[in-house]
């Protein structure tokens, strides 16, 4: 069995090993890993195109890669996607928006 230090090493992530995450999800890794898992990392979508900044962390704790690729990032504004969201539990847009003055 090898010692803590050693076990440690071999399970350490490196640029290489990030990047070959990364990209198996989709992004481009614009920056180098430095070792500090929780530092954000840039990244670009290969799907859309669209800037990513991500720390090692996050994505190992199931992050999307994507946020917009994922459906996080919408174009309506709040009290739109509220309305949609209780339109999608049964209650209709009028009853909520008179409910929520």
């Amino acid at each position: 069995m090898p010692c803590h230090h050693c076990n440690t090493a071999r399970f350490r992530p490196t640029t290489a090993t990030v990047s070959a995450r990364f990209d198996a999800l989709g992004l481009h890794l614009l920056d180098e890993f430095d070792g500090d898992p929780g530092r954000p990392l840039r990244a670009e979508c290969r799907r859309c195109g669209a800037p990513r900044s991500v720390s090692w962390q996050a994505i190992g704790s199931g992050s999307p890669p994507c946020l917009t690729v994922a459906g996080q990032l919408s174009t309506e504004t709040p009290s739109q996607s509220r309305t949609a969201s209780m339109t999608c539990r049964g209650r209709g847009a009028d009853e909520y928006t008179r409910n929520s003055r």
